[in-house]
């Protein structure tokens, strides 16, 4: 069941979760739209609590979004959508295409259609504060956004993870053994969301972005970027879903 309430009051639920900003809604595609919609596997407070296990395969999630990015079985590697392809990042630095049976513990994807254009300075720095100077999101602080950049950058610090075994330890443990690397002056695509402070729980608030270079080969959770010659596109989504399998509290153990 989908149940539909007003994003500022979205926390926890059982079942299939979906919020919508509080104004009526205009006329035009349907709420379900993947292209209106960003769609999440589980809260990311699950993922924060070590539920690391497999809810849903790739192929399941492809039908939800083409853009977006995710977590591997057992947090083995961070993943981003490109192009309805996922892809693995893995901690000896490898990228590998996922298959579609792949499982994961948690993904959040949207259909790409395009999005307004929003200045990136050449040298234009990202990190722990977000893009100081990127400009004002179109429509404020309290919706949700897509993002897709694409150009080169200067460098971009990124992190994987290891894979883990039972018992999982938290995320904030996990953390701590992450595989960060630095890459020099490449050319790529980074995917990801932007998401207003409400969110905080249910999925992770400010940027959250992930990288892919042209040729494949490197990638990874973005930590920090400085800018190159890069073009950034933003689009807002009105309806935010999250989908909770009904096993998925009772697996998570420490």
């Amino acid at each position: 069941m989908i149940r539909r309430i007003p994003c500022a009051a979205a926390l926890l639920a059982a079942g299939t979760l979906a919020c919508s900003n509080p104004a009526p809604p205009a006329p035009g595609p349907s709420a379900s739209d993947p292209a209106r919609t960003v769609w999440q596997l589980s809260p990311f407070a699950l993922l924060q609590a070590g539920g690391y296990d497999g809810l849903m395969t790739v192929d399941e999630v492809r039908r939800h979004g083409d853009l977006g990015l995710a977590a591997a079985d057992e947090l083995n590697g961070e993943m981003v959508m490109v192009d309805g392809r996922l892809y693995q990042f893995l901690a000896d630095g490898r990228v590998a295409e996922a298959p579609g049976s792949m499982r994961l513990p948690f993904a959040e994807v949207t259909r790409w259609t395009g999005g307004r254009d929003i200045p990136v300075a050449a040298g234009q720095t990202y990190g722990a504060s977000g893009m100081p100077g990127m400009g004002t999101l179109p429509a404020g602080a309290d919706a949700f956004y897509a993002l897709r950049l694409e150009g080169t950058w200067d460098t971009v610090v990124v992190r994987t993870f290891h894979q883990q075994s039972r018992p999982y330890p938290p995320l904030d443990s996990a953390v701590h053994h992450q595989a960060v690397d630095t890459l020099i002056n490449v050319r790529g695509t980074m995917a990801g969301f932007w998401q207003p402070a409400f969110a905080k729980g249910l999925s992770i608030p400010g940027y959250h972005l992930h990288v892919l270079s042209d040729d494949r080969a490197k990638g990874g959770h973005v930590l920090s970027f400085r800018a190159g010659n890069v073009r950034m596109q933003v689009a807002e989504r009105p309806e935010f879903i999250v989908h909770l399998p009904p096993d998925a509290i009772r697996d998570v153990r420490h």
